[in-house]
């Protein structure tokens, strides 16, 4: 060391350069490096020392590289232009920093690599893009509706009352309000639980008359959720009497919307239905009503107390009558078990006191979740297990491209392991990077996913529960961090197999096929393997939604959907109290209607068919005998005007409709479905038979009605009967009503005309929720279409990117074996039989993966069976048609390259090689 050096201190990062630089003095023969090796050693220090005074350790770091350079170069002269032996890995301490000095520099270079190759690099990234925001935004649907907690105080301990019928749950869970009442006030399972009711009410005298959806609750109703109000307070006791309910609490958002926030809204009355209310108390932001009522029915923006106590036993709902929802918290310690136990068997006991009206009947109690996720939990599910596989077969896509690649840099690998880098550093620099492409691919993955998740909304925001919860938060980007890390980790370890095995010595004299490379084509078609039976498997499941979807958009709902309008009005009781008043209002409002041009037939329902709401009456037949407790049917009871059939384009098979000559003053008459009929008189003629329901006079049948879909396009037709507006038979529909106006044109052109017809008659009524029966019917196709189209993308991308994968390693390998073609070319194979080599030796992985898929298939499609409709989960054709797209798309891809190997040019291959 001169004494320059020796009157410096010499820096530590100096230090330890000089002593990685000793150890690679081994390179240089023995009697070269007793004489030069001090020497490069002194020089080295000087020059290190003051490349780190000028620029800190990025300078030592260069004089390092170069002195390495040159160091070699020295040994390649000394021992005449020999390369240099391999050296063995030194086994020296790697502390943290020079880890991460080694870690950022292998950064650094897979960078650098990555961008020198933007062709490749653009792929790779795109298709990581793809899998990574498809699963992140599927994920965030996931979250909102599946994982992300419910905004109640301790929301696990939340249950619903859900009603049951010999053992079985009802649909919509509705029960009886006085057998809830009952055992609420028996059990001792429940801090508070409240009965539910969907409620809407005219809000008028505050601006333009406004329909306002609401519930009408037990005074507990908020308790159960833990509640504080924004502004305000809750229910009290006492307002839950008869008398004492008109008081209300209004949502923060209607708050916002109609007040501005005005706390002197407490306090304020607001006219609802004809009748003053006392606004009592605002709930707090953000409260999410669970819609117990479910069905078409928006979140409340208003409550009013359900007002039944202090009320006469004859004039509450019956115990046959189950129309309620109930929600309770469960108090602590008390685990769900015990108080399914408990109301079991208060409810036996209610059976055995009201045998008439409880017999079979039952109340089970579920978890809030599970009542509010509803079917979506199947569909999200069935979507997250999709998006999973597309990520997959992206993986394995990136994993094929990044073999190809270090295939390519095989000689790089070489020198590296024959200059003596160790096999964990080979690790790392390949992990290096697969973590760049994965992160990047993720920050795409991540925009793609906002992207996506407004698309997927704007597809399934109706048919997702808590849809308005969706969103890209912390929880659905430390999901993408996660499958991003896993994903590079993965693709980056991939290559390493092939490039650990190779021969360092072949490779750099050029040697042929090593062993390391043939294991390394198997890896790859191995790839193709899998990537191919995921692709089945996806591609079958799609197809099945698809076809399920297909076929229930081809059911005939009965109804004639096209140029028919709907919309809402409601009557209230303090203005129009007596029947009459109802038939008289809605009489002159359907001629106003009709009056219109274009218009061809008007008619009114309390409810209108597929809205997802229910109704139904007890009836059995006059000539028969009268069922027992819970044993006869209960068919759909709707209550219609004349111009009701033609309006909804129903068909009659027998007999009449109902006409205006039908009233109170006549006899009773009733239509009925051809299903009913079949139940009642299986075989014989209905026309003239009679009903008996809960009234002391019989319905005589007049008509026999086509059977059409009442509740969900997927039912069976349901019994159903329906009776006369004007004879009043079920005078409570009378005040609310959906009128249907069929026109020759768009029917949406005639919502003006409609509102004024409306308000013609009377100003004060709020028209609301104008829809077409075209949209009522896609309402109930949204579901499926949702599942249908995203696993139908999904599918496709994956078929796409099964036929580059597919097509990536073909061309590798006639890449790799053009010289070998071109042998058998120059020798006389002609070129069908080249071309017939390469299909064969490319579908060889495609047809294994194909089997491979479509067992794995036979095993998953019993799992969406729930899912399907009028499908079968193992149908022959889906089975058939599926794997034979991706055989063709995968024939096409084999194809391309195989052509390519047939126009080899023997001699000029032969002559570069």
């Amino acid at each position: 060391m001169n004494a320059l050096t020796a009157m410096t201190p010499v820096p530590a990062s100096v230090r330890a350069a000089t002593v990685l630089l000793s150890f690679a003095l081994p390179v240089l023969p023995r009697s070269a490096r007793r004489v030069l090796g001090e020497d490069l050693l002194g020089l080295f220090s000087h020059l290190a020392s003051d490349a780190h005074r000028s620029r800190g350790l990025a300078g030592v770091a260069g004089v390092w590289l170069l002195s390495m350079i040159d160091l070699f170069r020295q040994a390649a002269r000394e021992r005449g232009e020999v390369p240099p032996p391999i050296a063995q890995p030194q086994k020296t301490p790697r502390h943290r920093k020079d880890l991460m000095g080694s870690l950022r520099a292998d950064l650094r270079h897979a960078a650098r690599g990555l961008l020198k190759s933007p062709a490749y690099t653009a792929i790779v990234l795109a298709t990581l893009a793809l899998g990574i925001g498809a699963n992140t935004a599927i994920f965030s649907l996931v979250n909102a509706v599946l994982i992300e907690p419910l905004g109640y105080v301790e929301p696990d301990r939340l249950v619903v009352f859900w009603g049951t019928d010999e053992g079985e749950p009802e649909r919509g869970g509705t029960i009886a309000y006085l057998n809830f009442r009952d055992v609420r006030e028996a059990a001792t399972s429940f801090v508070a639980a409240a009965a539910y009711d969907e409620w809407r009410a005219n809000l008028t005298g505050s601006g333009e008359p406004e329909r306002i959806d609401g519930a009408l609750v037990n005074v507990e109703y908020f308790d159960v959720f833990g509640l504080v109000p924004a502004a305000g307070r809750f229910f009290v006791a006492d307002e839950d009497e008869d008398g004492k309910d008109r008081v209300v609490v209004i949502s923060h958002a209607f708050w916002t919307r109609k007040f501005g926030r005005d706390r002197a809204v407490v306090g304020a009355t607001l006219e609802l239905s004809g009748n003053p209310h006392v606004v009592v108390g605002v709930a707090p932001a953000g409260f999410e009503d669970p819609r117990l009522s479910g069905g078409a029915w928006a979140s409340p923006e208003i409550w009013r107390p359900l007002g039944f106590g202090g009320m006469d036993l004859d004039d509450l709902p019956s115990r046959g009558s189950s129309s309620y929802i109930a929600v309770g918290r469960l108090r602590d310690g008390v685990a769900i078990e015990a108080a399914v136990a408990e109301v079991a068997g208060l409810m036996a006991g209610l059976e055995e006191e009201y045998p008439e009206s409880n017999t079979g009947a039952g109340m089970d109690l579920i978890p809030l979740r599970e009542t509010m996720v509803r079917d979506a939990r199947a569909s999200l599910l069935v979507l997250l297990a999709a998006v999973a596989l597309l990520l997959t077969i992206a993986a394995v896509n990136v994993a094929s491209l990044m073999m190809s690649r270090a295939a390519d840099r095989g000689r790089e690998t070489a020198v590296r392991l024959a200059l003596g880098a160790s096999r964990g550093r080979l690790i790392q620099l390949y992990l290096s990077e697969g973590l760049i492409l994965a992160l990047a691919g993720g920050v795409l993955g991540v925009a793609t996913a906002y992207a996506l998740s407004g698309i997927f909304m704007r597809l399934g925001a109706d048919a997702l529960p808590r849809s308005a919860n969706v969103a890209i938060d912390g929880t659905v980007l430390a999901f993408a961090v996660a499958i991003s890390l896993v994903t590079g980790v993965l693709c980056g370890l991939a290559p390493l197999g092939g490039a650990l095995r190779s021969d360092p010595q072949a490779a750099l004299h050029g040697g042929g096929r090593t062993a390391g490379a043939e294991q390394d084509s198997f890896a790859r078609r191995s790839l193709v393997v899998g990537e191919v039976a995921l692709a089945v498997v996806l591609l079958v499941g799609a197809t099945l939604l698809l076809r399920s979807f297909v076929a229930l958009a081809g059911v005939d709902s009965g109804l004639v959907a096209d140029n028919a309008l709907a919309f809402d009005v409601s009557l209230p009781y303090a203005t129009y109290p007596e029947f009459g008043q109802h038939d008289a209002f809605f009489t002159e409002v359907i001629e106003r209607i009709e009056a219109t041009a274009g218009v061809v037939a008007v008619g009114t329902t309390h409810i209108l068919p597929l809205s997802q709401t229910f109704d139904s009456m007890g009836a059995y037949a006059a000539d028969g005998p009268e069922p027992g407790p819970n044993e006869g049917l209960s068919p759909q009871a709707r209550t219609v005007s004349p111009g009701y059939l033609d309006a909804m384009g129903m068909q009659m098979a027998s007999g009449r409709w109902l006409t205006d000559t039908d009233t109170a003053v006549t006899e009773y008459v009733v239509v009925i479905n051809e299903r009913l009929a079949q139940e009642l008189w299986p075989g014989e003629d209905a026309l003239g038979r009679q009903l008996r329901t809960w009234r002391e006079e019989p319905l005589t049948v007049v008509g026999v009605v086509r059977s059409i879909k009442h509740l969900d396009l997927d039912e069976e037709p349901t019994p159903a009967m329906y009776v006369a507006l004007k004879q009043g038979i079920m005078y409570w529909h009378g005040r609310r009503a959906t009128i249907v106006v069929r026109t020759t044109g768009d029917p949406l052109a005639l919502v003006s005309a409609a509102r004024e017809a409306v308000q013609a008659v009377d100003p004060l009524l709020p028209v609301a929720n104008f829809r077409t029966l075209r949209s009522v019917l896609n309402a109930n196709l949204q579901g499926p279409r949702f599942r249908a189209v995203l696993i139908g993308a999904f599918a496709a991308t994956a078929l796409l990117l099964a036929g580059l994968g597919v097509y990536g390693v073909v061309a590798f390998s006639v890449a790799r074996q053009l010289r070998n073609v071109a042998i058998r070319i120059a020798l006389g194979a002609d070129s069908r039989r080249v071309l017939r080599h390469v299909l064969a030796s490319g579908l060889a992985p495609v047809v294994t993966g194909t089997v491979l898929g479509l067992l794995a298939a036979l095993a998953a499609s019993r799992t969406i069976e729930s899912l399907l409709f009028d499908t079968a989960p193992l149908d022959p054709m889906t089975f058939v048609a599926a794997p034979m797209l991706l055989l063709t798309v995968a024939a096409a891809a084999c194809w391309l390259p195989a052509r390519r190997a047939t126009r080899v040019d023997p001699m000029t291959t032969l002559r570069e090689d």
